[in-house]
């Protein structure tokens, strides 16, 4: 004879565990992608300005 004690029942009374996202993490992440983003249109920004300034200088106005 086969006992099933050992098998997990479900039922209707009992709650699940709640699961909770790792804020911690995404937040980290999103973090260090914005601190990236904005530290490539810093250069971005200040190599178009020193392109602009060389433009000026190569052809002087008249």
């Amino acid at each position: 004879m086969v006992h099933h004690h050992h098998l997990p029942i479900l039922t209707a009374g009992v709650t699940p565990v709640q699961w909770e996202p790792p804020i911690d993490g995404g937040l980290g992440i999103l973090l260090a992608m914005g601190v990236a983003y904005g530290g490539k249109k810093y250069y971005q920004a200040r190599k178009a300005k020193k392109e602009e300034k060389v433009e000026e200088q190569e052809s002087p106005e008249s």
